[in-house]
């Protein structure tokens, strides 16, 4: 379910981000690159909690291999992050 909702959620913000580049002379066009980096994310989100769930639901027991999802879900997310937060600063 978690995944469903990240994904309609993502779905939601890419049509958001849609709206504001069709705004007049470019004016939205911050907000459109804002709202599709968190697009990517929750797409990120979605894609990790798929994983896991049809692992779990294989009953697969590779604890490693979970950890190895989540962590990489994790640091692709910080550097989406940090790279939005860094570009905002400076």
């Amino acid at each position: 379910m978690a995944a469903v909702i990240m994904v309609v959620l993502s779905l939601t913000t890419l049509l958001l981000a849609t709206r504001y580049y069709n705004i007049f002379a470019g004016f939205g066009s911050k907000y459109a690159r804002l709202l599709v980096e968190t697009a990517k994310m929750y797409i990120l989100g979605a894609i990790a909690v798929a994983i896991l769930y049809f692992m779990a639901r294989a009953k697969l027991r590779v604890h490693w291999l979970r950890w190895v999802v989540l962590g990489l879900a994790t640091a692709v997310d910080i550097f989406f992050s940090a790279r939005l937060i860094v570009d905002k600063i400076f």
